[in-house]
C-alpha cells in the first residue's frame, strides 16, 4: 500500500488538490479505483453518485480523516471537511460552530467567550 498526504502539492501550477491513481477500500470493497485529478484554485467541484457509491469515503481520504487502500493525495493549503450527520448521537452535544470551530483550533476560544458572555 502506498498513499502519502502532504501540505504542499507537487509542481509550480494553480493546483490545490492533485490526486494520482487513487484507490479506496470500503469493508473489503472496493469503492474507488485508478483515480486521478487536479482541482485548480477557485474550481467549484461536484461530487455526484448513488448510496454507498463512495463519494463520503473520497471526501474523507482527501480530508486525510482515511487512508486509501493505494495512490496519492497531495494538498496545498487547508482542506476543511464537515461530514454530514443527519442523525445525532443522543450523547453528541457538540453544536455545529463549536465542531467547525474545534477544526481550526478555536474551540477553546469559543468556550470561553461563551462562559464569559453565558450564553
Amino acid at each position: 500500500m502506498t498513499h502519502q498526504t502532504t501540505a504542499t502539492a507537487v509542481g509550480n501550477n494553480s493546483s490545490v488538490l492533485q490526486v494520482r491513481n487513487l484507490a479506496i477500500d470500503v469493508v473489503a470493497r472496493r469503492v474507488l479505483s485508478d483515480a486521478s485529478f487536479t482541482v485548480a484554485a477557485g474550481d467549484k467541484v461536484g461530487l455526484v453518485g448513488r448510496n454507498g457509491a463512495g463519494k463520503t469515503s473520497l471526501l474523507k481520504v482527501l480530508a486525510g480523516e482515511d487512508d486509501p487502500a493505494a495512490g496519492l493525495v497531495l494538498r496545498r493549503g487547508t482542506l476543511g471537511y464537515v461530514p454530514q450527520n443527519p442523525r445525532p448521537r443522543a450523547e453528541a452535544t457538540q453544536t455545529a460552530l463549536s465542531h467547525i470551530l474545534s477544526g481550526r483550533g478555536l474551540d477553546r476560544a469559543a468556550a470561553r467567550l461563551t462562559e464569559l458572555h453565558g450564553l
